[in-house]
């Protein structure tokens, strides 16, 4: 099912979470081996379709091949006036480790040089517009502030595809071990990976409860889905082994303020999908599997 499709119905979108959830165990239990396998190596189909022991001992090897050489050295140079190929791959890197968070093109320019390149920030500006033309990131940027396009505010970065960052760093934190904090953005990768369809523009949010007042709390929603009539879903990812009532309550507050007509909460393992409530509560498996 295409994302756009299931914001169309809550009706729609329990039944779908309903039949999901509720598989035989040995089957969830096969899917969820899958997941794992995908929180590790990504989506390259190539890493899936082979048998090869070759590629099953160098899988981290090809994928850092097929970016950094193929795509970062060939593809990009040769569709856009690249004057610094090592800045270029040195945002790339700096992106991965950055990856599901808010990321300001000033501090990305300050490691840059601090680094040892001597760039500006239009240049890294353009840079990260050619990675994400390139589709190797996705940038999101804050509802409703995501139409004005300025520099000055900073944009959620994720990779398109997980498994390159962890080829990079050799490795992943456990996806089902590791504290909350440490494995979040990475589940955000994984989450933005489905928010894709036909006329989908996605966003992130971060705003004080009451609007322009700085002495009120921050809300913050991880990605916010807008379709072509401009009706609105919230989606934020609490992967953690318990949910407080204290995690609802941003989403709660956004699906208020902006008349959402239901609004979704990624988690670790909660599922609630009650007719009473607009705010679904899914696993991860299940929400990626949906789509």
């Amino acid at each position: 099912m295409a994302f756009p499709d299931f914001m169309a119905s809550v009706r729609r979108a329990r039944e779908t979470l309903r039949e999901i959830h509720h598989q035989p165990p040995q089957r969830r239990h096969s899917w969820r081996r899958l997941l794992e396998r995908y929180y590790n190596r990504g989506g390259y189909p190539r890493l899936y379709a082979s048998e090869s022991e070759a590629i099953e001992d160098r899988w981290a090897d090809y994928l850092v091949e097929t970016v950094f050489e193929r795509v970062l050295g060939v593809d990009i140079p040769d569709l856009f006036p690249v004057e610094q190929p090592q800045l270029l791959r040195h945002i790339y890197l700096e992106v991965a480790r950055r990856t599901g968070t808010e990321v300001s093109q000033g501090a990305l320019t300050a490691d840059c040089n601090a680094a040892g390149f001597r760039t500006a920030q239009p240049v890294v500006g353009r840079y990260l517009h050619y990675l994400a033309d390139a589709m190797l990131i996705r940038e999101f940027r804050r509802y409703p502030l995501a139409r004005r396009r300025t520099a000055r505010v900073p944009v959620k970065i994720t990779l398109t595809d997980l498994g390159v960052r962890n080829a990079i760093f050799r490795g992943a934190p456990s996806l089902w071990e590791s504290a909350p904090d440490v494995v979040g953005p990475l589940v955000e990768t994984l989450v933005q990976s489905v928010l894709r369809g036909t006329g989908l523009q996605v966003h992130f949010f971060r705003d004080y409860l009451v609007p322009g007042n700085r002495r009120s709390p921050v809300q913050e929603v991880d990605f916010v889905a807008e379709s072509l009539d401009g009706s609105v879903i919230p989606i934020e990812v609490k992967f953690r082994k318990q949910i407080q009532s204290e995690d609802l309550r941003s989403t709660r507050s956004f699906l208020e303020r902006f008349r959402s007509p239901f609004g979704i909460l990624v988690t670790r393992d909660s599922f609630r999908c009650d007719d009473g409530d607009p705010l679904l509560s899914v696993p991860l498996l299940d929400f990626l599997l949906a789509f």
